[in-house]
């Protein structure tokens, strides 16, 4: 009440849930079109495909969404540089004094 929507607060959560919705579409398109497909022509249109698209289909928004929301992270390169195990470290090296 009163309180007023601004892009910059919500344009994350706006990337996720277009991310999301766009890859839950892109995913299940074949799926859809074989539903429709038995509905309107035939009642076994696609039926040995429907076999292949239902498994996949309830798999890979699972394993999609993860990185929608890794890409809305700030500075994720530099948290990841941090936990590269081979990421070049400043060395230090002794140095000997009074040698000429």
């Amino acid at each position: 009440m009163g309180r007023q929507m601004t892009w910059r607060k919500s344009r994350k959560m706006a990337i996720q849930l277009l991310g999301i919705s766009t890859s839950f579409l892109i995913f299940n398109v074949g799926y859809f079109v074989l539903a429709i497909g038995q509905m309107v022509y035939d009642s076994s249109f696609g039926a040995s495909l429907m076999f292949w698209f239902a498994p996949i289909n309830l798999c890979t928004l699972q394993m999609v969404f993860p990185f929608f929301c890794l890409g809305t992270i700030p500075h994720l390169k530099q948290k990841l540089q941090l936990l590269n195990p081979w990421r070049r470290r400043a060395v230090v090296h002794p140095t000997e004094y009074g040698r000429t």
